[in-house]
């Protein structure tokens, strides 16, 4: 759950950006970052950032095997409903059902569903964009072209400044951290994203041949929709005069 929250949530943790560079190239025109189709899925995996060298390159690992991943999101879109699966290091799994203003969390660590909406400050919005963690980027913060494994690649990048409730946090634990570096790749000609890089984590993307019908809601979430919906209604009604 918490790291799901950190995946998704990202941009809530950060209260202002640190002044970019004048220097960026022109950006070369179209959608910053593209919607997915209304049936959609795809996979972000979230491992380690790759040690660095002194000259920037990446560190070649001395055991010679892949970063193990930490965190697997599968985010599956049939609108009106989007369900997000994560599986975590150590096995365990939870899921997120998205269906219109409401939000039904299915977590281990919760003895049953738990419902929140739109009122709630932790709601994650998908109406904008189906990758809330990226919506820093834009034309201001674009650094270039490059070819990724034969893909070409728009790169963007931002510092984003901590807030001080983080940097306080850190500061008890014995870190310094007013910042945090935040990269992202997209690709060129969909303009659908291919990684993003947060801090010591890098996220990559893998999309994958659309569903063909939509999501069935499980029993118990369709329940506590309904009677949450039941409950507004209710709250709502006005007490006739007199």
């Amino acid at each position: 759950m918490k790291r799901l929250l950190l995946i998704t949530l990202t941009g809530a943790i950060c209260s202002s950006v640190v002044a970019q560079s004048t220097d960026n190239p022109p950006f070369p025109g179209g959608p910053v970052l593209a919607k997915t189709a209304d049936f959609a899925k795809w996979t972000t995996t979230v491992t380690s950032a790759p040690k660095t060298t002194t000259d920037g390159t990446a560190a070649s690992s001395s055991s010679g095997k892949a970063d193990v991943p930490k965190v697997i999101v599968t985010t599956t879109k049939t609108l009106p409903i989007l369900l997000i699966s994560t599986d975590a290091l150590g096995g365990e799994k939870s899921s997120r059902w998205c269906v219109g203003h409401f939000e039904v969390v299915l977590d281990p660590h919760n003895p049953g569903p738990f419902i929140t909406d739109s009122s709630n400050q932790n709601f994650t919005d998908f109406s904008h964009s189906d990758f809330p963690e990226l919506q820093w980027i834009s034309e201001a913060n674009f650094a270039g072209i490059k070819q990724v494994g034969g893909q070409k690649v728009l790169l963007f990048r931002k510092t984003i400044a901590l807030s001080a409730a983080v940097q306080s946090a850190l500061k008890a634990a014995g870190h310094v951290a007013t910042g945090t570096l935040c990269e992202a790749t997209i690709d060129a000609e969909t303009r659908l994203p291919v990684s993003f890089k947060n801090g010591g984590e890098v996220s990559t993307y893998h999309f994958e041949p659309p569903p063909t019908s939509i999501l069935d809601l499980p029993p118990e979430v369709k329940s506590i929709i309904v009677q949450e919906q039941n409950r507004i209604q209710r709250l709502s009604r006005v007490p006739p005069a007199g």
